[in-house]
């Protein structure tokens, strides 16, 4: 290798260790809000707009899910719980397993 391209791949090591952790720093930074989120408490019951919400997923996608839920005249509530543990499950089980209920139409 010849010494003239000695400090340029010096300054790319120097540059790529910085990258490096910066990213490492926003990954730890990213998963310690999700963690925050995960644990922050909320209401037990919620409706479709939380459930929604919680899922960030917009209200019509939510009721294509076809997830736990109880239905009270004409309101549709959901337990926080049930909607983290079916979350667990699919992280757990990985995308488009099977046995999954949703299918996307267009109308």
């Amino acid at each position: 290798m010849s010494r003239e391209l000695e400090p340029l791949l010096a300054d790319i090591r120097r540059d790529l260790t910085a990258l490096t952790e910066h990213v490492c720093a926003a990954l730890d930074r990213a998963a310690q809000l999700l963690s925050e989120r995960a644990t922050t408490p909320g209401p037990e019951v919620l409706t479709s707009r939380e459930a929604a919400e919680l899922l960030r997923v917009h209200r019509r996608t939510l009721e294509r899910l076809n997830l736990p839920s109880v239905k009270l005249g004409r309101l549709r509530r959901y337990l926080r719980e049930d909607i983290l543990e079916w979350l667990r499950q699919k992280s757990a089980a990985g995308r488009g397993s099977a046995d999954e209920p949703y299918e996307h139409r267009r109308p």
